[in-house]
């Protein structure tokens, strides 16, 4: 059995959670004495809406009064529209279900109580959505208590649906990025992985920060292109190609994605993954005087694992202690 390799024992319990990305938008207000008072245009979504800030309130339990006061229009053929387009509040009525890369015309004709309130004129808007803003990103298992395992071709009994929900798959996610060039860093130095470990825990933090600490405590062992196809707007996603599994030694990794093209000067669409090689899997223990060890190996299937050399790190990588894991896997260690 290779050396085990331990990131979760380092004795500090972290916040997670995930950012987001705000939806780009096309807004504008509109005039004071019109039936619609401003509008905006969200198409981050597979499918785009706009959305309308109404003078009256809608009786919104009345749909089918409400689609009859709009007209939509493509290239000047109006577009059948139907109640499960429309979402509505009090104030507000968006249209969903909308193209992207298009113009459109919409007339809205005022309602009984516009009528009421002396706003007879219709509100007419011609409006085009754009593409969506490029994204490109690793997709994320959603755990935070464990580095992403690499799986070996020959361990990858797993659906990829179970492999993707353990961590263990490294799949790109595109918008609008046609081309990725990919690099891994390998870490060998074991003092940097208490390092690495609160890189992957950061809330928020660049991942040009993770690439300049992987440039810095490790080397390159390998590049690769991707190339997703043409599907303006769509979501694509791709698994990553790794060098093959004999040439990937047991140890830390990361592995960065810079988009090609014309939107490969965009430092803010460089994304990353940490994840580890390793037929060893390590879990931890606090008890009076010491850390219980426990080492397994497989990939689904655990079995314990003995002989198993172990390092338990400190925050500021200093080592706590290290010994080697007894014939039932578990090896119980002082520490600090």
């Amino acid at each position: 059995m290779g050396k085990g390799y331990i990131l979760a024992v380092l004795f500090s319990v972290m916040a997670i959670g995930a950012g987001s990305v705000q939806a780009a938008a096309t807004q504008a207000s509109t005039p004071d004495d019109g039936i619609v008072v401003a509008y905006v245009v969200h198409p981050e979504a597979p499918k785009a809406e706009i959305c309308l800030s109404l003078a009256s309130p809608l009786d919104i339990k009345d749909r089918a009064a409400i689609l009859s006061q709009l007209d939509v229009s493509l290239n000047g053929k109006k577009q059948k529209l139907s109640v499960t387009d429309l979402s509505l509040t009090a104030n507000e009525l968006c249209v969903q279900n909308l193209k992207h890369r298009v113009r459109y015309d919409l007339v809205m004709n005022p309602s009984a109580e516009d009528r009421r309130q002396k706003r007879v004129q219709p509100y007419e808007l011609r409006f085009d959505v754009p593409d969506r803003k490029p994204v490109l990103d690793f997709v994320r298992s959603g755990r935070q208590d464990a580095l992403p395992r690499h799986v070996r071709q020959q361990d990858a009994t797993a659906s990829e649906t179970e492999l993707l929900h353990s961590g263990m798959a490294h799949v790109v996610r595109s918008i609008n990025v046609l081309a990725t060039h990919l690099t891994l860093y390998r870490i060998k130095d074991r003092a940097a992985f208490a390092g690495a470990w609160q890189q992957f825990r950061q809330i928020n933090l660049s991942p040009s920060e993770s690439l300049t600490f992987a440039k810095t405590h490790g080397h390159q062992v390998f590049e690769s292109d991707l190339v997703f196809g043409e599907a303006p707007n769509e979501e694509q996603t791709l698994v990553a190609p790794l060098p093959a599994d004999e040439t990937l030694e047991q140890g830390l990794y990361y592995l960065a994605a810079m988009p090609r093209g014309k939107t490969g000067n965009d430092p803010a669409l460089l994304t990353g993954q940490w994840f580890l090689v390793s037929d060893v899997h390590l879990s931890a223990l606090r008890m009076e005087g010491g850390v219980q060890i426990f080492a397994t190996s497989g990939q689904m299937e655990m079995k314990p694992a003995a002989q198993v050399h172990v390092s338990v790190l400190g925050r500021d990588g200093r080592m706590l202690a290290e010994g080697m894991t007894g014939a039932r896997s578990g090896e119980r260690r002082g520490g600090e």
